[in-house]
């Protein structure tokens, strides 16, 4: 193990963009200058500065300034590595853009929540998800030789209180501050934080009616014994939806599948929409599910579910259909059969059906238990790491993330 008082960073230079609603990147980078390396930050928004001790660069301009300012940025400081999370937003788009027609040298370095969940970071280099290098690699079998010895599931503790305050204080200091010192800012959310907050509010007032719901559902699948499929619902905000979902969005997809559901599926199979444990409840999903469900004619067959275990659910599942959710990885791993209906890193002959969604109701392929472990196995070589941007999981990320860091890229 690499100790924190290695000198393997002397000659890097890393530039963080925006991170996560949290201390992590600013621990983050405390690990990498106690390894030698030396660190800057470019703020967009008061959140960004809120959670950072260090230097900072701000940018106040338009955002099509970004990229002169960016590329300006790289040269003056003589940036050998962008670190930022996720490749989605505009900031880190136009960056990664510069990078690879300016700056080919330099590494780019995606920090995202992991493809296995939960207890695991991802840090891919150039893309993720519909991005991702490592379909490819993982095709030419560059890695499959590699070390099988991996970490024991840590089961790190997270509380959600300290993930909605982490989140809050950062929205919240956008709202009152950003007016005045970064007029130019923009946001990557769909919604203000006005709006999200009170979609949080109304859905904590009604859990007790949410609760009842639930429960009475449950007692109605526990009657069931014909074939179950499950749809787990994603968030309207996630890039995987908005950049490498299906057209139309995840409203569109909802609908395709009760509607494919409906025709295809063997007529006494069950339908299970699963909402986000993170959505924020601005979406009607119980409506537009029944509403799909009623113009479809399968209304007895179609179950909305606003909570419960994923576990059981999937563990008693015919199969699952998902847009790009890592659901689909967690399914894949316990020998369900997937069907990915956008862009995922893990669908791929062997893993997911790759027929049309119309065969996958009727007869769901099942994947090769030995092709999802080399991928799992493969993924824990290369991309992910244990770790959380929160709780218990910080301490390990920071220094895993950091070891990553110092070793040749993957890819």
């Amino acid at each position: 193990m690499i100790t924190s008082n290695s000198s393997g960073l002397v000659n890097r230079r890393f530039l963080f963009l925006q991170g996560p609603s949290s201390w992590f990147f600013n621990t983050l980078a405390n690990e990498l200058r106690d390894r030698g390396g030396v660190v800057e930050r470019v703020s967009f928004c008061p959140g960004d500065r809120l959670y950072w001790r260090g230097s900072i660069i701000v940018f106040r301009r338009p955002k099509e300034m970004w990229s002169r300012f960016f590329a300006e940025t790289m040269r003056e400081q003589k940036i050998t590595d962008l670190i930022c999370l996720g490749d989605g937003r505009f900031w880190h788009k136009v960056a990664i853009d510069r990078i690879r027609s300016c700056f080919p040298e330099t590494r780019i370095n995606i920090v995202e929540h992991g493809y296995l969940r939960p207890d695991w970071l991802t840090i891919e280099p150039d893309g993720t998800g519909g991005r991702s290098r490592f379909q490819r690699a993982f095709e030419t079998e560059v890695f499959k030789s590699g070390s099988k010895h991996w970490p024991p599931e840590t089961g790190y503790r997270t509380s959600f209180l300290e993930y909605a305050g982490l989140d809050i204080g950062y929205h919240l200091a956008n709202v009152l501050f950003g007016w005045i010192s970064y007029p130019n800012t923009i946001t990557h959310s769909i919604h203000s934080p006005f709006q999200e907050w009170a979609g949080w509010v109304k859905k904590a007032l009604m859990l007790p009616i949410r609760k009842r719901e639930l429960h009475r559902t449950e007692l109605l699948l526990q009657r069931q014994e014909a074939p179950r499929f499950v749809f787990p619902l994603q968030l309207e905000t996630d890039y995987q939806i908005r950049q490498h979902g299906t057209d139309g969005g995840l409203r569109s997809a909802l609908d395709n599948v009760v509607a494919t559901f409906a025709k295809h599926a063997p007529p006494n199979a069950v339908l299970i929409v699963k909402v986000h444990p993170l959505d924020n409840g601005l979406a009607p999903w119980r409506k537009l599910v029944i509403q799909a469900a009623s113009k479809n004619g399968c209304q007895e067959r179609c179950f909305f579910l606003d909570g419960g275990d994923l576990s059981d659910l999937l563990n008693s599942s015919a199969g699952l259909v998902t847009v790009n959710s890592t659901v689909g990885l967690t399914a894949l791993l316990g020998g369900i059969p997937v069907k990915v209906l956008g862009k995922a890193i893990y669908d791929l002959p062997g893993l997911t059906d790759q027929r049309p969604v119309q065969s996958f109701w009727q007869d769901p392929e099942i994947p090769d238990p030995a092709r999802v472990t080399a991928f799992a196995d493969m993924l824990k070589a290369t991309i992910q790491v244990p770790g959380g941007f929160d709780g218990e999981g910080v301490a390990d990320g920071v220094r895993n993330i950091a070891d990553k860091l110092m070793q040749p890229p993957v890819f």
